[in-house]
This record gives structure tokens, C-alpha cells and sequence, in this order.
């Protein structure tokens, strides 16, 4: 049985959402929803930390919370841009962390597996404080040698193209909605009833080989997702 403050919280997620509340309008405050639910304050401010948390109400001292202003970000499915080139184009003024980097990994996966000297790299994006984007990304270790810490929270692409010459052409993408993973919610601090978007890629060289795959993993209410189709 669902837990009553995952409850008020997927109420309220969902009247957002819906536009029934509306930016900068007041929710009602903690003795109200104790009185509408039957529920103690515990659980009702565990229900408005996790709206809060999401980035659906603005929660200060002495003052109801409010509906938040929530952006959307434009990611595009149908071209490759790295993070560092969305970031710009959406003033994002986004961070990203390297979680994890390692040449010659070995792991039992259809990532690694295209690559016999294969660099995992993970990085957390986070924007306005709040992490919302795990890339978990499988590379040619032979085709693209000297990654460091560095320029992996700069730019992949941008070192590819610029400082090893190498051109790249095309990817295949695949968009799914799934629950986060036990690490997922470790590492973006989602819960375990949030829904991820994730895209898993497979990104070529201009000649047609293979040079990265990759999972990555967007909180879906932080991003819209694009892509352009012709007759």
C-alpha cells in the first residue's frame, strides 16, 4: 500500500502539473492538509519536502509554500549536441560532476561489449542546485585515449573533434520512461515512485564506427523532449 504522504504529494504533483494550481499561487497550509487527509504534520511535511525537493512548491519560514516556476529545457533528440553545447544554448548554468572514469573496464553489458579497450565514464548534471541529469557513457578507449576528469566535465565531443581530429557523423537513439534503479536513486536523490526519460544512444564516426554508447538518464520534469520529422 502507497504511503499517504507519496500521496498528498502525487494530489498535488498532479494539480500542478494540470495547471489547477498555478505559479505563485499559495497550497494550503500544514493544518489544512492535516485536517483534508487525516494525517499527522509528520507526514505532511514529508509530502511538501518532496514537492519541494522536486521543484514543484517554494517552501520559507513563516510564509505558505507557493507553486514554483518550473523550466523546461529543450533536448533534442534528433541531432547530437553535448551537454556543454545545451547548456549554452539554454543558459543553463549547469554543473557537472565525474562520478566515475576508468580505462579497460569490464562489465557483462550490451554497452561495454562493442569495445575491447572500453572507458566508462558516469557524470552528474546538476542545474539550480538540484541534479537532474546521470550520463553513463561507454567509449572507444583505442579511438579516443587521454580522457581525464577534466575534460570530461568540460566536453567529450569537444575534445573528439578538437584536439584528436576526429569527425563525428550520426547516432541512433531510443527513448524509454522507466522507475529508477536502486542507484539511480542513490545518485539523483529521485524517489522511487519519479519516472526517469532515458535515452540510450549509439554514436558513430563520420566513417561509420561505432565510438560511444551511452544511458542517459533525465529527471522528466526538468526537460522537454524534441525531435523534428519531414514527409
Amino acid at each position: 500500500m502507497k504511503a499517504l504522504y507519496k500521496k498528498i504529494y502525487e494530489d498535488f504533483k498532479e494539480k500542478i502539473e494540470s495547471n489547477k494550481l498555478k505559479v505563485g499561487e499559495n497550497i494550503p497550509s500544514e493544518s489544512q492538509l492535516q485536517m483534508k487527509y487525516k494525517c499527522s504534520r509528520d507526514t505532511v511535511r514529508k509530502a511538501t519536502s518532496l514537492l519541494e525537493q522536486n521543484n514543484y512548491i517554494e517552501k520559507s519560514r513563516g510564509r505558505q509554500a507557493t507553486v514554483k516556476l518550473r523550466n523546461k529545457y529543450t533536448f533534442p533528440t534528433s541531432k547530437i549536441e553535448s551537454f556543454k553545447e545545451l547548456n549554452i544554448r539554454n543558459g543553463l548554468k549547469a554543473k557537472t560532476k565525474v562520478v566515475f572514469l576508468e580505462y579497460g573496464y569490464k562489465e557483462e553489458n550490451d554497452f561495454s561489449s562493442h569495445f575491447d579497450n572500453c572507458v566508462k565514464v558516469v557524470r552528474l548534471r546538476s542545474m539550480d542546485g538540484e541534479k537532474n541529469v546521470l550520463d553513463i557513457d561507454y567509449l572507444d578507449g583505442d579511438l579516443i585515449p587521454g580522457l581525464t576528469k577534466k575534460i570530461c566535465e568540460n566536453s567529450i565531443y569537444e575534445f573528439i573533434e578538437t584536439k584528436l581530429g576526429v569527425e563525428i557523423g550520426y547516432a541512433k537513439k531510443i527513448v524509454t520512461v522507466e522507475k529508477p534503479t536502486s542507484l539511480d536513486m542513490e545518485i539523483l536523490g529521485v524517489d522511487e515512485d519519479d519516472l526517469l526519460v532515458n535515452i540510450e544512444s549509439y554514436t558513430f564516426t563520420k566513417d561509420g564506427k561505432l565510438f560511444q554508447s551511452t544511458i542517459s538518464k533525465h529527471r522528466h520534469s526538468k526537460f522537454r523532449f524534441e525531435a523534428y520529422a519531414t514527409r
